[in-house]
Parts: structure tokens; C-alpha cells; sequence
């Protein structure tokens, strides 16, 4: 679900090392989401991050960067990322565990 509710969709594409850390990120919107403003959003997004990682930060580094709050989730809270940034780098944690 996003940030303001309403459930929302990307694809998220990573690009790796030879060793296995993450070099580089894509996102894009499936077609039918597809607004000019997100998708480009979504493509800024995954450039910054992208040489952020090649710049030396981690993906744990910038997840501490991110905004996020705790919200109620079917009576359980759980902290969210604020926007698209903090929700492509959990995504990018978790495939990384």
C-alpha cells in the first residue's frame, strides 16, 4: 500500500557486483499505473540510489536516511517507509538477505 493509501505497484530491478552487493536499481510502473510523474520519479529514485551504492553508501545506510512511522496494519504496528525511496530500499534489503 502507498504512503497515502491505495495500493500501488512497481517493478524493481536489481543490478549486482560479481561479489553480490547491489551496483545498481531500476524501477519502472506497469503501464496501466503509469502516470509521467511517477515514472519518472521512480526512474530518478533508482539513479540516485544506484550511484549512491557505487559511491561506497549501503543499502542499510540509506535505509537510516529514509523517513518512516509507525502505522496500524490490521490491528499490528509496523514501521513504513514514508515515500517510493525508503519503500525500493527495503525491497533491495530484503533481496539481499
Amino acid at each position: 500500500e502507498g504512503p497515502q493509501g491505495g495500493e500501488q505497484v512497481f517493478i524493481l530491478t536489481i543490478g549486482r557486483y560479481d561479489d553480490g552487493r547491489v551496483g545498481e536499481v531500476f524501477v519502472e510502473v506497469p503501464d496501466e499505473q503509469k502516470k509521467f510523474t511517477t515514472a519518472m520519479l521512480g526512474k530518478d529514485i533508482a539513479t540516485l540510489i544506484s550511484i549512491a551504492l557505487q559511491h561506497g553508501a549501503s543499502v542499510e545506510e540509506l535505509r537510516a536516511a529514509t523517513g518512516r512511522s509507525e502505522q496500524n496494519r490490521m490491528g499490528k504496528m509496523v514501521e513504513l517507509p514514508h515515500t517510493l525511496v525508503g519503500t525500493v530500499l527495503d525491497a533491495l534489503s530484503e533481496a539481499a538477505a
